[in-house]
């Protein structure tokens, strides 16, 4: 799988890149903020697009995290744009990135 990452000056990803053929390519970005329970502790905002407008928005403490919800986003509430066929793809595609963010 093809995929490009950009990272921030402290090294956390800020954006990952998937190139779809014959597709929109997809699109995920990670924004990072202090969390609102005042613990210290960062808050990761998720938006993974597929189509250049229509996202699926979820937070959560990391980017494998707000991957995770995003999945579940779309099988809940059906974001991704394409046939069943290439939407359960991207939920694949990003179920991969995933794992890989785990090594």
């Amino acid at each position: 799988m093809n995929y490009k990452t950009k990272t921030d000056n402290k090294g956390r990803l800020t954006e990952i890149h998937v190139p779809l053929e014959g597709q929109h390519d997809m699109v995920c970005t990670f924004n990072y903020s202090p969390s609102i329970m005042g613990d210290g502790t960062t808050a990761c905002h998720t938006r993974v697009c597929d189509d250049g407008c229509t996202a699926a928005l979820c937070c959560g403490r990391t980017p494998k995290q707000g991957l995770v919800e995003a999945i579940e986003t779309d099988s809940k509430h059906n974001v991704f744009h394409g046939t069943d066929e290439q939407k359960l793809a991207k939920r694949n595609i990003l179920r991969k990135i995933i794992c890989s963010l785990m090594d």
